[in-house]
């Protein structure tokens, strides 16, 4: 193996690794759980990155995750357009909650996880996917506006709208 073929593997091997896990709980939440689907969203952006590796074009990729993140919104949006995903699946409402328990689901009361569900399922699909960025992806707004393809200011506002009707849904 080359050792210029060795340094592209090896920089798509941590890349994977890096990212692979969040990429996947953020299709996941796209498809309403398909875990098929969503391995092969993923699969296909890692191997759109191959290709940016391979065509010296990484270096015009400023944010790697933020750039992952894109690609799989594009390409759920894509597979939604041509009639690719399963017929349940409605891409005007897609469901930002990942399902899959962690550390924090197993500690909170079920009580409480219904309601949180409750209120998540009030909100708009676009209030969601910006509470699943910011709040389980940790992003900053300039990049869910970066992925989203809106401005920093207008994810801010849907932020701020998801918080408010989730507050009201609460009765805070």
């Amino acid at each position: 193996m080359s050792e210029t073929r060795q340094m592209m593997d090896e920089a798509l091997s941590e890349a994977i690794r890096q990212h692979e896990r969040s990429m996947l709980g953020y299709v996941k939440s796209l498809l309403k759980g398909d875990d098929t689907t969503s391995e092969e969203v993923v699969m296909f952006a890692f191997a759109q990155l191959y290709k940016q590796i391979a065509e010296n074009k990484i270096d015009k990729i400023r944010n790697l995750r933020n750039w992952l993140l894109t690609v799989c919104r594009n390409r759920v949006a894509e597979l939604a357009r041509t009639k690719r995903l399963p017929a349940a699946f409605d891409p005007s409402t897609w469901d930002t909650m990942d399902e899959t328990p962690n550390a924090c689901d197993l500690q909170q009361n079920l009580e409480d996880e219904e309601r949180l569900a409750n209120c998540m399922d009030k909100l708009t699909p676009a209030q969601r996917e910006i509470v699943r960025l910011k709040i389980w992806e940790k992003l900053k707004y300039d990049e869910i506006g970066e992925i989203l393809n809106i401005t920093a200011n207008n994810a801010g506002v849907r932020m701020h709208n998801a918080i408010r009707d989730l507050r009201k849904c609460f009765g805070v």
